[in-house]
């Protein structure tokens, strides 16, 4: 009777947890798994937001990778991807590193560093919109210079380079990452260096980095992510131009579904890109069980 009495607690328990799971079950099929394999369908048809939803079979990926659009926009995407991830990862980490010092005042620079990120994103965009404009601030200074006005967002060469000069901008979010990462090195690991005669370079390198290597491997995956989807600030900007040198993989996802009705290749081109992360990030993953440290020797 006790047992019986036991084993219909625990299934209530059960139950009751289940219903209290029940809101975010409902939540991850709906918002989550439901678009997620919609999508999938849709990109194997034809289907342009109406009534027009034809199997097409590959042939959305075929012209994919067939189209000179595409091919431009992952050279881009990949371009941006690349030097973003280098930028952000050695400008977020050195910036770390001189905010690190528990010193008067740091914490003023600390949340200086922040602020950009805490602005408004549109604002942000319309704001380095003055910045690069033939009459901004950074012609001025070149203009010291004895350069001539550069309007940076009609040029092909500059387009991207000024783009990702905004984008850097918004280091503070890497920054404070590094920031808790370096706090959490033991100081007894660069003592021990110290006395072995190792000077400030040689334990940035046998000591720092292996201990954050963690840390550094989660922002490369993030960074890898954010990057090849990348094209709201580009949108705004540039509108991909000039000459198709700012056009990057979500601007032609956005450019077929919303503007061309071309769901069904929208799709496609999503879920090439989404394989490409996948494959960027176990890839990583699986490189970093050689190279990433764990201080618990795991």
């Amino acid at each position: 009777m006790k047992v019986a009495s036991l084993s219909k607690a625990r299934r209530r328990e059960a139950l009751l947890g289940f219903v209290f799971c029940l809101p975010w079950i409902i939540g991850f099929l709906v918002i989550f798994v439901y678009p997620m394999a919609s999508s999938l369908v849709y990109s194997f048809t034809n289907y342009n937001g109406g009534l027009i939803m034809d199997f097409v079979g590959f042939q959305n990926y075929v012209s994919a990778f067939g189209s000179r659009a595409f091919r431009v926009a992952l050279r881009n995407s990949i371009w941006w991807t690349l030097v973003g991830v280098v930028l952000t990862t050695v400008l977020g980490l050195g910036m770390a590193m001189l905010v690190k010092p528990r010193v008067h005042g740091m914490k003023v620079f600390r949340t200086i560093y922040y602020l950009p990120n805490v602005l408004n994103g549109v604002a942000v965009v319309f704001l380095w919109s003055w910045v690069f404009s033939g009459t901004g601030p950074l012609n001025a200074v070149l203009g010291w210079f004895g350069r001539p006005p550069t309007i940076f967002l009609e040029s092909e060469f500059w387009s991207k380079p000024a783009l990702m000069l905004m984008n850097i901008w918004g280091v503070g979010a890497v920054l404070l990452i590094y920031l808790a990462a370096l706090q959490g090195v033991p100081q007894e690991l660069h003592e021990a260096a110290q006395v072995d005669g190792a000077g400030h370079f040689r334990r940035f390198f046998a000591v720092t980095l292996p201990s954050i290597s963690g840390v550094l491997m989660f922002n490369i995956i993030i960074g890898v992510v954010q990057g090849l989807g990348f094209f709201i600030g580009a949108l705004l900007l540039t509108n991909g131009g000039p000459g198709m040198s700012s056009f990057f993989l979500g601007q032609l996802i956005y450019q077929e579904a919303f503007l061309q009705n071309n769901f069904g290749y929208a799709n496609a081109i999503g879920w090439i890109v989404m394989i490409i992360m996948l494959s960027t990030a176990l890839l990583l993953q699986k490189l970093s069980k050689r190279i990433v440290f764990y201080m618990d020797g795991a």
